[in-house]
């Protein structure tokens, strides 16, 4: 089977060419037995046994995300792929082999494949609640720097490319010249989407007295109103003005790399910030894009990718 994934800060991602997995990037420390009747989203692997998604989220104490530095090499990486791999088998499946695509930050690709490989490309022992015990074996591994495979469409003999992956934690960008990586313009920086809306969330608890977790800040995004003490309090003005300070954090990054950008010949945006400021950014810049579904763009484009590389 082949499979996509893009392991985020804030969500996993997975793809198969048919369905689309997003898992909260939580695990927790276990309450309970493992093999018990329930449904709880639950995993035991050789190195441990955790809560993941959602029943991490609301009934660890102890939780591991992937806020966390060196989230590629831990445990908990690891743990949550092979959730998301056995979700696409059924309950009374024993083995599934794998190819698999998966993106990495700039700075993993760069440096850390190697030994990223040893982790992943072998078989592994997975138990789940009212499931077989799985074997899952990652036969073959294709890595991707994180804005590569958005881009690849765009590509020609003689352009020149861009991408902007505006993810949860960081921005990932990358410049393709002719074929090839520029590396004096591809790197990582701090800025991700979620602290934008971390930022909302705290105005909008000063402003309304009512505390949001994250994934209500982001229904206030699109809704622009909060509810409380029994009434709709439009928060239009808080939101607007978090999300133009983004915009011009994103403006900045792209001028100090790519001038006033009359080289490109395509800039491709993508990653969950491109809800909030992609519009913006099309208006701006007349080479822009921002991808389809752009939440899923990398696992989309990587699965493309993976089906010409391993037929």
């Amino acid at each position: 089977m082949r499979i996509s994934a893009d392991m985020g800060h804030e969500d996993a991602k997975l793809y198969d060419g048919a369905e689309l997995l997003k898992i909260p990037a939580v695990l927790g420390e276990p309450q309970g037995d493992l093999l018990s009747a329930n449904d709880r989203e639950e995993i035991e692997t050789e190195a441990g046994h955790w809560y993941v998604g959602q029943t991490a989220l609301s009934q660890s104490i102890n939780k591991i995300t992937g806020k966390d530095e060196q989230w590629a090499f831990s445990q908990e990486y690891l743990a949550l792929l092979l959730y998301g791999l056995s979700q696409y088998v059924s309950a009374e499946t024993d083995a599934l082999t794998v190819d698999l695509a998966l993106s990495l930050p700039i700075a993993d690709y760069r440096r850390n494949r190697p030994a990223l490989t040893k982790i992943f490309q072998r078989a592994h022992m997975v138990k789940r609640p009212r499931r077989r015990a799985l074997v899952v074996n990652i036969r073959s591994l294709v890595f991707l720097p994180q804005g590569f495979a958005p881009a690849k469409q765009y590509l020609t003999a003689n352009n020149t490319v861009a991408a902007l992956d505006l993810g949860s934690r960081n921005i990932n960008f990358v410049t393709i010249e002719r074929g090839k990586l520029i590396d004096g313009k591809t790197d990582s920086v701090e800025g991700g989407a979620t602290q934008v809306l971390m930022d909302i969330g705290k105005r909008i608890e000063q402003a309304t007295k009512r505390e949001l977790n994250i994934h209500q800040i982001a229904e206030a995004v699109q809704a622009k109103t909060v509810r409380a003490f029994g009434q709709e309090i439009d928060v239009t003005d808080i939101i607007n003005d978090r999300i133009k300070y983004y915009q011009r954090a994103i403006e900045s990054l792209v001028s100090k790399n790519w001038g006033n950008v009359a080289a490109l010949d395509r800039l491709v945006i993508f990653g969950g910030g491109a809800l909030l400021v992609g519009d913006k950014l099309t208006k701006k810049y007349s080479q822009a894009v921002v991808s389809d579904n752009p939440q899923f763009a990398t696992v989309i484009a990587q699965f493309d990718y993976l089906k010409r590389k391993v037929e």
